[in-house]
């Protein structure tokens, strides 16, 4: 193969990954702008300057707001700097009607709805403080990708954790738990979509909003 051949095919190849870049890119703004349009269809709350929006009708929307508030306020007492690290990486908290909560791909937490009541204000908060530690991550440039999530999630879990060990008067074992679940991976792409598409059925939601929850990294 002669220098021109060379040239030729590594021009083909850079004109392929930008096409490839360029449409993920459209796709994720897409999905942005659509994102954005859901949320004003919802009405907004703000809370220790954090955006707080419930979709899911079949909540008690004053019960809800008043358990999310205390685990923002035992931030606030107990740990403000991981507060204002949320504050700086979550653009909005939205409870959906799915069983998935995880950070999605407008910049904010997916909270769902079951995982909200009779869950202590400790443990709430823990969950918070390891999602906006994923989009801290994720404003960095740091791509999910199969080879860096065990690194990301055990970063994440060890916030989450640091957290629950500042609480006062709590035992030990949440923090224990929490870190003993990185014995047994979750993370996996088979298992991440897998457990979007079961949380979507169980909503009743379009399969299109998969694209707001989910992007495959590989």
């Amino acid at each position: 193969m002669n220098r021109s051949t060379i040239e030729r095919v590594g021009w083909r190849e850079r004109l392929a990954v930008a096409l490839i870049s360029a449409r993920r890119g459209m796709k994720h703004g897409f999905g942005l702008v659509i994102g954005r349009l859901f949320l004003r269809l919802h009405e907004r709350h703000v809370i220790r300057g954090v955006t707080v929006v419930l979709s899911d009708p079949r909540v008690d929307r004053a019960h809800y707001l008043s358990l999310i508030q205390a685990a923002l306020d035992l931030l606030h007492e107990v740990d403000p700097r991981r507060l204002r690290v949320l504050r700086r990486s979550v653009k909005h908290i939205l409870v959906w009607p799915g069983s998935y909560t995880a950070y999605d791909t407008w910049g904010g937490i997916h909270l769902a709805a079951g995982h909200v009541p009779g869950v202590p204000a400790p443990i709430l908060a823990s969950a918070l403080v390891h999602e906006a530690t994923h989009l801290r991550i994720a404003k960095r440039g740091i791509p999910y990708n199969p080879d860096l999530r065990s690194r990301i999630e055990a970063l994440c879990v060890q916030e989450q954790a640091a957290f629950l060990r500042k609480v006062p008067g709590q035992d030990p074992k949440w923090a224990n738990q929490v870190e003993a679940g990185l014995k047994e991976p979750w993370w996996s792409e088979a298992d991440r979509r897998a457990r979007v598409q079961r949380s979507l059925q169980e909503a009743g939601l379009p399969d299109w909003i998969e694209a707001l929850l989910y992007r495959p990294r590989r």
